[in-house]
């Protein structure tokens, strides 16, 4: 109804403001992280990758909204993934080795599986890489291969 559009109407215009210094405060923090990750002077193997596929520079448009508030922790999980592999190489190849199992998995998962496939992946690395971190769902293999089908 006309009412029920006007009530919407300004619903946004009350706030929007808010929202876009939200998403623009965690663009900024995510610009920070990527920074600091492109700043550090060693890398592993796909480290660019993993930095372009959570920040292409559509990020807006091919990430959901309720998943933009995971991407700093992502990030911090390549940083802190960078800083171990500088550390211990054969570590950081031995756990690399479980997600190279995943590679394609776009060719694997049912399209209709793919966005949660996609995230929990996400969630699986920082598992991974930098459990201290925790994760926004439980993961694990089993999960993971279950959304293969």
């Amino acid at each position: 109804t006309e009412k029920r559009f006007q009530a919407l109407c300004e619903s946004v215009r009350r706030e929007l403001p808010a929202l876009t210094q939200r998403v623009r405060d965690l663009l900024k923090l995510c610009d920070d992280w990527r920074q600091k990750i492109l700043a550090y002077p060693k890398r592993y193997a796909g480290m660019e990758q993993d930095l372009m596929r959570l920040l292409p520079m559509n990020v807006l448009v091919v990430t959901p909204h309720a998943q933009l508030q995971h991407l700093p922790r992502y990030l911090k999980a390549i940083y802190i993934r960078a800083e171990r592999a500088a550390n211990n190489p054969a570590k950081d190849s031995d756990k690399a080795l479980v997600i190279r199992d995943f590679q394609g998995w776009e060719n694997e998962v049912r399209p209709s599986n793919h966005e949660a496939f996609r995230w929990m992946f996400e969630e699986y690395r920082v598992s991974i890489f930098a459990q201290e971190l925790g994760t926004a769902q439980p993961v694990s293999l089993k999960r993971l291969e279950a959304l293969l089908g």
